[in-house]
């Protein structure tokens, strides 16, 4: 008995070993081509083209999106419960990555055989708008989940 719990343990450990040189591997080759942590945590949102008089007032804002900046303390409690309700029921109990949400849409992708669940928490969805594309590649969702737990 116990040279079997051993042999499971070998086995376990070297999974384990394979599986964290895997990751680091892979974390390795693509935070190069990750921006830098300082840009992530200074990000600067586009409000669009302003034009200001010689006086120093806004006289026309050209934009494709018309966005006003709030800070976080203006917006409705009520909106940021709908939001993490709706997007990422988890948000607070993660850093970044939802695991379980990923298994979730995993095991329902394949039963169904299709990409129709997604497992992006708010965190993802931020790194994906902010600086990635909407490509449905691996090499995107790689650094999305890399940029989330920076975001975090």
């Amino acid at each position: 008995m116990f040279k079997l719990t051993l042999i499971y343990f070998a086995i376990f450990f070297a999974f384990m070993i394979v599986g964290s040189a895997i990751v680091y591997i892979t974390f390795s080759h693509f935070a190069e081509e990750l921006p830098a942590a300082s840009e992530v945590l200074n990000y600067k949102f586009d409000t669009g083209s302003e034009v200001f008089d010689m006086n120093g007032r806004m006289i026309h804002m050209y934009a494709f999106e018309h966005r006003k900046l709030v800070s976080f303390s203006d917006i409705p409690s009520y909106m940021i419960d709908m939001l993490v309700q709706v997007e990422d029921k988890n948000f607070y109990n993660h850093w970044g990555i939802d695991i379980y949400g990923i298994l979730r849409a995993f095991w329902i992708n394949i039963k169904t055989r299709s990409t129709s669940q997604g497992a992006s928490t708010i965190s993802q969805q931020l790194a994906r708008n902010m600086f990635l594309s909407t490509e449905r590649v691996l090499s995107r969702k790689i650094k999305e989940v890399m940029l989330a737990y920076m975001i975090e």
